[in-house]
Formats: C-alpha cells, sequence, structure tokens
C-alpha cells in the first residue's frame, strides 16, 4: 500500500468515527421533549355557538360551561349576533361578571355569528376574558348575561388543559303576530281597506313598521315577526260608503307570547246618506200651482258614531238645504223624530240656504235610524219660467271625528201654463180683444185669482183676451183643465158668438209659442132696423108685387 493511499484511508476512518459520535447526538437534539400536561398553552381559540330557542324548554346541561365541544344539532341556531371579549385576567374567577364594567376593560376582539350561529376567536392569549353579547337582532330577548371564561381552560378530567374552548350562549326569540279583522255593515268582511302599524315609543314618536300600507283582504291582514312590544293599527284609507275610523287598535306582544296571534276587531259604519223628495216620499219631481205650498221631505241617516271615551269636538251633523231663489220659505220646518230643543235652524241665508245644526247626544239616542224633515215653500209668482225645473238641494255635512263627509240629493218642481190667441173664425189673422174666461179643472171646480180652487163661477178669475186676442194662463200644475168663454168678444159694431167650451193640457213644454192655442169665434148675424128707408123699399116692392098679381087674376077670371 502506498503511503498515498495510507493517508487516504486513515482520513475516511476518522471522519467514520466523528459521525459515529456526531449523528446519535443530532438526532437526540432534534426531538424536542414534550411539555407537561400541566403545563398551560401560551395561546387558545375561544368557539361561540349561539343557541335560540322559543317556547322556554331548553336543555341546560348543554351550557354547562365545562368548555368541550357538544353536539347541539337539535338546537336552533341565531345568526348576525355581535359579541365583543375583554382582557379581564384581573378578575376573579367567583367574581360577578355582570358587575364587570367594560369600559375599563381592554377590548381583545369583536365578531359576529356566521349563518350557523357560530363565531370563532383565534390564538388568543392565554387569560381570562370577558364575554359581552353587544349586538343582537330583531325579535330577540337577550337572556346571555355577559360571562367570564378562561382561554385555554382545564379540562373537566383536571389532568389536561383544552386550547378550544367551546362556549354556548342562548336566546330567547319572541317574534309574535297579529290578525286584525275589518267588518262592516252586517257584519260583513271588508277588503280593500289601509292600515298602518305602529309600535309605542314610550319616550319618543311612535315608528311605523310597515314601509307600504296595510290592505285587508277577505276583510283580514296579518302581520308577523313582531318584537316584543305594544302596538296599534291605524286605518288610512276605506271604502267610499265607509267613513274613516283612525281609531287606535292596540295589541301587545310580550314574552310568553311567541307564536300566539293577537286577534283585533274594527268595524266600520257606513256613512250617512240623505234623500230629498218633494210632496210624497220617493217622489223626485213634481208640478205645483202659483201661491201654493209645495211640501218637501228630507230623509236622513243618522251614523253610528264612533265612541271617543273623552268626546272629540270635530263630530258634527250638519244639514244645509238650498233653495232656488223663486222658492219661498215658509218657516215652517219639523223633525219628527227630534224635539225642537235638539237642533237649531238658522236663519234663511241671501242666497236662500237654510241650515239645521243638531245636538249629537241627541241623535245619539237615533243611531242607524232616520230623520224624516219636512217644510214647505211657495213659488215667487213674479219670476217663475213655466215649465223650468226649480231645485231644491239638500247636502249633509257629517264629520266622524277623523274626517269630514258629505252627501247631497235634490228634487225639483215646476209650474206650467198656457198661451191662447182669440181670433175670427174666418180670418185667423184677425185677433179679437175683450172675450172673457174662467178656468175649470177635472174636479169641476174653479180657478180663482189666488190660485184657489172654489165652487162657484161667480168667484171665479176672470181671463180677458188683449189686444191683437192674446191672453194666457201661468202657474198651473200638470194635468186637464177646460177653458169657458163667459163673455163674446165685440169688434166694432160686429158682435161674436160664445165659443165652445175647450179643454187643454198643461205640461212642461205647453208655455210658449209652439203651443199657442187659437181659439176661434163666429160672428153673429145682424137683424134688419124697422122705420128706416130699407123698410120702405120692401114696402113698395111688396106693394107692386101684389097689384101685379090682383091684374093677372083679373086675366084669368075674364077667360
Amino acid at each position: 500500500m502506498s503511503k498515498c493511499t495510507r493517508k487516504i484511508v486513515g482520513l475516511l476512518m476518522g471522519l467514520l468515527m466523528i459521525l459515529s459520535v456526531v449523528a446519535p447526538a443530532t438526532a437526540m437534539a432534534a426531538v424536542a421533549p414534550e411539555p407537561s400536561p400541566t403545563t398551560r398553552p401560551e395561546t387558545g381559540n375561544l368557539h361561540i355557538h349561539k343557541l335560540v330557542f322559543n317556547d322556554g324548554n331548553f336543555d341546560d346541561t348543554i351550557i354547562n360551561n365545562d368548555g368541550l365541544q357538544r353536539d347541539v344539532s337539535m338546537y336552533e341556531t341565531l345568526a348576525e349576533v355581535e359579541f365583543t371579549i375583554y382582557f379581564a385576567d384581573d378578575y376573579e374567577v367567583d367574581a360577578d361578571p355582570s358587575s364587570i364594567d367594560t369600559s375599563l376593560l381592554t377590548e381583545a376582539g369583536k365578531g359576529e355569528t356566521n349563518n350557523d350561529g357560530y363565531l370563532k376567536f383565534e390564538n388568543l392569549n392565554a387569560g381570562r376574558y370577558l364575554v359581552v353579547e353587544t349586538n343582537t337582532p330583531k325579535g330577540v330577548t337577550n337572556f346571555s348575561p355577559q360571562f367570564l371564561v378562561d382561554v385555554p381552560m382545564m379540562n373537566p378530567n383536571g389532568r389536561e388543559w383544552n386550547s378550544d374552548v367551546h362556549v354556548y350562549p342562548k336566546n330567547q326569540l319572541i317574534l309574535g303576530s297579529a290578525e286584525l279583522t275589518k267588518r262592516g255593515a252586517e257584519n260583513k268582511l271588508l277588503s280593500g281597506i289601509t292600515f298602518d302599524l305602529f309600535k309605542v315609543v314610550e319616550d319618543g314618536e311612535d315608528l311605523k313598521i310597515n314601509q307600504v300600507p296595510l290592505m285587508t283582504e277577505e276583510g283580514k291582514i296579518f302581520v308577523g315577526e313582531l318584537e316584543v312590544g305594544k302596538y296599534y293599527f291605524m286605518e288610512t284609507a276605506t271604502l267610499p260608503e265607509y267613513g274613516l275610523d283612525q281609531t287606535e287598535i292596540p295589541f301587545e306582544i310580550t314574552l310568553d307570547d311567541h307564536d300566539v296571534k293577537q286577534e283585533v276587531d274594527l268595524t266600520n259604519h257606513l256613512l250617512p246618506k240623505i234623500e230629498k223628495y218633494v210632496t210624497e216620499v220617493e217622489r223626485k219631481e213634481d208640478s205645483a200651482y202659483f201661491k201654493n205650498p209645495v211640501k218637501w221631505i228630507i230623509e236622513a241617516d243618522v251614523p253610528i258614531f264612533i265612541n271617543f271615551p273623552d268626546g272629540n269636538e270635530l263630530v258634527s251633523y250638519v244639514i244645509e238645504d238650498t233653495m232656488d231663489p223663486e222658492l219661498i220659505y215658509q218657516d215652517d220646518l219639523t223633525i219628527l223624530e227630534l224635539d225642537d230643543s235638539d237642533y237649531e235652524v238658522q236663519p234663511v241665508t241671501s242666497d236662500n240656504k237654510l241650515r239645521i245644526v243638531f245636538e249629537i247626544d241627541a241623535l245619539k239616542e237615533l243611531e242607524g235610524s232616520k230623520l224624516t224633515i219636512e217644510f214647505t215653500t211657495l213659488f215667487d209668482d213674479n219670476a217663475t219660467v213655466m215649465g223650468a225645473d226649480i231645485e231644491n238641494n239638500v247636502e249633509l255635512i257629517y264629520h266622524n271625528g277623523f274626517k269630514e263627509y258629505d252627501d247631497t240629493s235634490s228634487a225639483t218642481v215646476w209650474t206650467g201654463g198656457r198661451q191662447f190667441r182669440k181670433v175670427d173664425a174666418s180670418n185667423a189673422e184677425l185677433g179679437l180683444e175683450g172675450a172673457k174666461f174662467i178656468i175649470q179643472n177635472s174636479n169641476g171646480k174653479y180657478l180663482t185669482s189666488n190660485y184657489e180652487w172654489v165652487d162657484s163661477r161667480d168667484d171665479a178669475w176672470e181671463i180677458k183676451s188683449v189686444e191683437d186676442g192674446y191672453f194666457e194662463i201661468k202657474g198651473l200644475a200638470e194635468g186637464l183643465y177646460t177653458l169657458i168663454e163667459i163673455e163674446a168678444p165685440k169688434l166694432g159694431d160686429v158682435q161674436y158668438r160664445l165659443g165652445a167650451d175647450i179643454d187643454f193640457m198643461v205640461d212642461k213644454d205647453t208655455y210658449g209659442d209652439t203651443h199657442l192655442m187659437p181659439i176661434e169665434n163666429r160672428r153673429e148675424m145682424t137683424l134688419p132696423e124697422t122705420g128706416g128707408m130699407g123698410t120702405l123699399l120692401f114696402s113698395i116692392i111688396g106693394l107692386g108685387l101684389m097689384g101685379t098679381s090682383a091684374k093677372l087674376y083679373k086675366k084669368s077670371e075674364k077667360k
């Protein structure tokens, strides 16, 4: 073996010896010794499982504060719950967590539970922490007070540390519901009525819950997911035939009301209606004579009033009757169902309006019934246009305490007439002045100038034809009449015969030039006068005829 070779072999042998010593030591250094189970880890994790219950039945053994993970799959969890944790090493384990002022502590973390109700705080420094629920979602009543927890914490077996600490705070969920039933006349369920829902705020303005109006369907409104608190419905719009009732309809959701439906009712009352008649009920139009009373009848509903515990000065019930200027009120209004002290009839205004103001307390005794109001008017016989509708309008103005309503009605009356022209029977262009007539009705009575009907012709009103033969009669009710000529006209020396009785009709259209009725008269034959030249002439002619007859007779005798 050469000297060089021996050196190389020597070096290799030395290296092997060194490795045999170093390798075991290195291997021993690579395997760190396991810590003792009694040594607390420097960090740990806090796992929060947020549970929710709503019926009071909850197994409290789930939250026995041992820090171990439990199977809670059979329980509901709660998302969107915010927790804040604070360092609390200075507090002993038996300290009262509820008395700890968080403003004196340092925040260690904040988070919100996910959809599974789970929140994890990772790599927390070993120590004691105060866990505070700082925000809860809608409808949750906080039954989870702040609490202390150690992270890591000793395993219940007392032999080792638990670095993943699980806690199970719980909340009670209170989301109640309410159902409103809306009724109308005869207990009918009303659809299409809108409401707002408010939550009572003790020290501020009440909070409107709904974003859009709540509308009844088949008389019902249902609302759910209501937090604990006091609420009320308020009507915002109703059907045209019903009065708005904004009485607050209260209800309350309490801790015991989960899944308990609060049922409330509100009945709306029909708005009062008014009707106007003339002469008799159900008649909306009639005719009348001048200077004769026209009877008007008003039927007005008495509403069912809203019951305001302390009264309501806005509640009012007024009837206004506006008469045409051609109608003259006779100051004789009566209301059959009320005493005079139960209402006030105010003086007729310049625009011919009659106003009746009612005592509400008196009307409450008649709720749901009708008032019957009667009064009379006369025609102003100087202004009336024949055949024209003369209106009498009535308005009921009712304020139910929340809103004012009105209803109107009207009836009409008219009076008619007829125009005539007395003419020569042989010349219709020749009008005859001075004929006198009286008028008889279908009952055989005669018209007076006061538009009364009497039995005696002597008391009848004489109507005379004027220049060109014209005459007329105004202010008659609809019907059939007879024109009786009582004195024939005379034109110069020409005397006319009395005409026959003529029947004529009066309605809304019979007055006017288009219905001018001609009345013909024939001339009376004139007898010759005695003692004049006419008589002498007739005598001479007669004597001549007599003489001629005598001569002819004598000649016949001689033969």
